[in-house]
């Protein structure tokens, strides 16, 4: 999807986090359903935080 120069930064952030909701999502429901979905999303951001890794745009 193509934005202007000037929206170009929160489109793109919203766009990423939709999909790594969904991705997320979808992990929980087929491989591990007895794990709380907002368990998951809490684990996945300690282990970016503690790795320092930042999603560049």
């Amino acid at each position: 999807m193509d934005y202007p120069k000037t929206m170009t930064k929160i489109p793109m952030l919203t766009e990423l986090y939709l999909k790594y909701i969904k991705d997320c999502w979808e992990y929980q429901q087929e491989k591990c359903p007895e794990i709380a979905f907002s368990q998951i999303d809490k684990v996945l951001y300690q282990l970016d935080k503690e790795k320092g890794n930042k999603v560049i745009y």
